[in-house]
This record gives structure tokens, sequence and C-alpha cells, in this order.
């Protein structure tokens, strides 16, 4: 209280304030935003669509986006749509544009506008795993064996992750 000098402010036991920006850390941040988000854009006439609520479109132009966090995505027909979406959104935030589309909400993309295709990669996030490998397996003390199962063994399918052999006569559940 006395740091932020709120005594003159106290109104019957208690401090009200108004939220004018985000809170982060705020559970209700995120909703809190989305609403100013949604109401803003009613302003110019685009909607949530109807169960989807990141997804965004203008009846009265062909452009559809969607919205994940702060990642927006736009279909449009024609470039004078998403400028005027764009323009939207600027009035409010303060934003960057990626007009190559190449990636969104950190997922990379790579469009073949030829065969109507996209890739989706995530380069880096997943190592590529390395081989696992069996040495000494035969040297394993015995009693770190399990009675009545075979000892570890290298795979015999493609599969490097399976190191025991199946019991087959094991009834199906």
């Amino acid at each position: 209280m006395e740091q932020y000098h709120l005594a003159p402010l106290v109104h019957h036991g208690h401090v009200l304030t108004e939220i004018q920006k985000g809170m982060y850390g705020l559970p209700q941040a995120g909703i809190l935003a989305y609403n100013r988000l949604v109401q803003h854009l009613a302003l110019s006439h685009y909607t949530p669509v109807k169960h989807t609520p990141v997804l965004f479109r203008r009846a009265t132009r062909p452009v559809t986006f969607s919205l994940v966090v702060d990642n927006f995505a736009i279909k449009d027909v024609a470039r004078i749509n998403a400028e005027h979406l764009l323009a939207t959104l600027r009035s409010l935030y303060n934003i960057t544009t990626d007009w190559t589309a190449s990636m969104y909400c950190g997922i990379t993309l790579k469009w073949d506008y030829v065969a109507h295709t996209v890739g989706l990669s995530m380069p880096g996030y997943i190592k590529k795993p390395s081989k696992p490998t069996l040495t000494n397996v035969q040297s394993v003390p015995s009693m770190l064996r399990t009675p009545g199962l075979p000892p570890l063994m290298a795979p015999k399918s493609s599969s490097p992750h399976r190191l025991t052999t199946l019991n087959n006569s094991t009834p199906a559940v």
C-alpha cells in the first residue's frame, strides 16, 4: 500500500482498478484479450465462426482468418481483402506480416501452388534419434533378469524399440 501510494484510493475498504491492457500471469488474461479483439473486429463486421471461436470471417468480403494466441493466418481471394483486415488489426495492435506464409504457430509451411498442397514441418523440434546399441547383452548379471522371461535380445524386426522376445503363448485379451 505504501509503496504504490494506494491509501488515497481506498473506497469502502477496497481499491478498484480497471484493466486497460493485458496483465500477464492473470488467468483471465486470455479471455479478456479475446473478448477485446472480438469487440474490435465486430466494428468492421468480422465475426467468429459459430462453433469455431478461433476462426473468423466477414460476410461482405471473401476473407477468412484464424487466430491462435498472437498468430493470424489469413485466407483471401484478393490482397485488398487481407489489407482491409490488416488495417483493422493495426488500429489496435502493432503487427508484422509475412506474405509468403512460411510459418504459422511455430510450424514451417512449404506451399506447392501447382499441386495445391502444403508441407508442414518443425525443423529442429525433434532431434534425429540415435540408433540404440546393445553391447555385451549377455554380461547382464542374472540377478537383473526377470525369472521366467528371456534375456534382452537385439531386435529382430525393423522396430528399434522392441528389445525382448514376445511370448506368443499369452492368451488374447
